[in-house]
């Protein structure tokens, strides 16, 4: 089952990066790759069984590197999303879109279905809180999370689409994918404070490693204030 979650992300990933190319939505494209990469990365956690195989992996300063790089280009372009993306993908699928696709292939059903699977969400960094619940708390599933946040990502765009209704007429104030990447981050120290990535890790506690992921989150308010002044700029020059 995991490996099939995973597969469907990469394939909706893949399909994404590719229609963003033909697009030129860049920026969508290089947040394509980079989500990318993180399932890359994360495809030996995901389906190793024995948890302390997982530790040694985790505990490679390659990954933990990686890791780190991947989740910090992930929040910068979350902050340029701000004034460039409109979350377009969030809405326009309904929980029953899927059967209406039937008729145009199973690659496309696929594609469909994978929407709803969180890291095709516009909040890609779920995946960091996805992976945060399955080695945090004992007898939690990939499945099961995974489940979980299909779920919502479904109620969100279909069963209550007022909330993304309202990020739609406002979309230079679309914080939902920073703030997810910040939870996404915060969790990451809580976990693993001193490698600064996602580890089964709680003997103990860095208040320092905390510390310092929270100046950095700090040091991304600049962005964001600039994203949205050109954004608001850029609208007023429009008119």
């Amino acid at each position: 089952m995991a490996d099939l979650l995973l597969s469907l992300s990469l394939l909706g990933v893949v399909s994404l990066v590719f229609r963003e190319v033909y697009r030129r939505e860049w920026l969508r494209v290089a947040h394509g790759v980079v989500y990318a990469a993180l399932l890359w990365i994360a495809h030996p956690m995901l389906l190793e069984t024995s948890k302390k195989t997982l530790d040694i992996y985790l505990s490679s300063a390659g990954v933990q590197t990686n890791l780190l790089l991947l989740l910090s280009v992930d929040l910068i372009l979350h902050a340029g999303s701000i004034a460039n993306w409109h979350l377009r993908e969030a809405h326009r699928s309904g929980a029953l879109r899927p059967a209406w696709d039937l008729a145009e292939g199973v690659m496309r059903v696929a594609c469909r279905i994978a929407y709803y699977i969180p890291p095709l969400w516009p909040a890609a960094s779920l995946v960091y809180i996805r992976l945060a619940l399955l080695y945090a708390w004992p007898g939690v599933s990939f499945e099961g999370v995974t489940v979980g946040l299909m779920a919502v990502a479904v109620a969100l765009s279909s069963l209550a689409p007022w909330p993304l209704r309202g990020l739609k007429a406002r979309p230079e104030i679309s914080y939902a994918p920073m703030a997810s990447a910040v939870l996404a981050f915060l969790l990451a120290q809580l976990f693993a404070p001193g490698a600064m990535a996602i580890a089964p890790n709680h003997s103990y506690f860095d208040k320092t490693q905390l510390l310092g992921s929270l100046l950095f989150l700090g040091a991304l308010v600049p962005i964001v204030a600039a994203a949205y002044w050109l954004r608001m700029r850029n609208r007023s020059e429009n008119k």
